[in-house]
């Protein structure tokens, strides 16, 4: 169970790298495609709308996109005699500071060039932040049903540890061993089995999740980028184990305080 909401949590934590990694990329992208019949008008348009961008700050890494280049995108899906008689559109690829005007941007481009076209993918990748974002919290609520299952099974493990070990609770107590040293001893006993446990199942998450990793870096696509672990995925999910064994500890002291006193 701990390999379980380990893996999940390693997972939770992939995911929200992506989405970071997602929002910077997506939200200062920004292409430009101008759509003239005419090849001569298309070039002049597009060097006047190169020579506006270079003169706003806010604009950086600005990338014109050959013909050539545009021509090799399209070679796969035009036959050699349609590509001739195809004019293919200006493009510009450049970066935005998120504090620049984009509504004024438009207009000024506009004007330079009416038949301009601007793809923000800021805008148009809302739609994937947020089914990365609700895949997240269904994770979350994934890792909240294991370690409430895993918390029940405890307590009934609890449970029949104690009956189990009636005869040895009666003779410490003829013996005249307080009933709190029996519940401690018994608490330190399953305190022990719980960190092994959780040891183990941290070490083969971690195993499991960094196989993944490793088998992704021969997909060479950026979509498919798949963080490895770091510090901070180890401190959280150190964290996250210490707390869930200090939980199951005081859950499982309450019970067997309860059951031995009832005794």
């Amino acid at each position: 169970m701990i390999t379980l909401s380990a893996l999940a949590l390693l997972f939770v934590l992939a995911i929200h790298q992506q989405v970071e990694r997602l929002h910077d990329q997506l939200s200062e992208r920004v292409t430009l495609q101008i759509f003239e019949a005419d090849p001569v008008a298309r070039d002049s348009q597009e060097r006047a709308v190169e020579n506006i961008l270079r003169q706003i700050p806010s604009i950086k890494q600005i990338h014109p996109v050959h013909q050539s280049e545009l021509s090799l995108l399209v070679e796969p899906w035009l036959e050699p005699s349609l590509k001739k008689d195809i004019t293919l559109p200006a493009m510009i690829d450049f970066t935005v500071s998120p504090k620049v005007d984009r509504l004024r941007l438009v207009n000024i481009i506009h004007q330079i060039a009416p038949s301009a076209m601007i793809d923000d993918y800021g805008s148009s990748g809302v739609a994937l932040l947020s089914f990365l974002r609700i895949l997240i919290c269904f994770t979350g609520g994934v890792i909240f049903l294991i370690e409430s299952a895993t918390l029940f099974i405890i307590v009934l493990a609890v449970r029949i540890l104690v009956k189990s070990c009636q005869d040895k609770i009666e003779l410490l107590s003829l013996l005249g061993a307080e009933q709190r040293y029996i519940a401690r001893l018994l608490c330190y006993k399953i305190g022990i089995i719980l960190l092994k446990g959780a040891s183990i199942g941290c070490i083969l998450a971690m195993t499991i999740f960094g196989s993944f990793g490793y088998l992704s870096a021969y997909l060479n696509s950026p979509a498919l980028h798949y963080p490895y672990i770091n510090f901070l995925s180890v401190f959280i999910l150190a964290f996250f184990v210490v707390v869930t064994i200090i939980i199951d500890i005081v859950v499982t002291h309450i019970i067997v305080s309860g059951m031995i006193g009832k005794e």
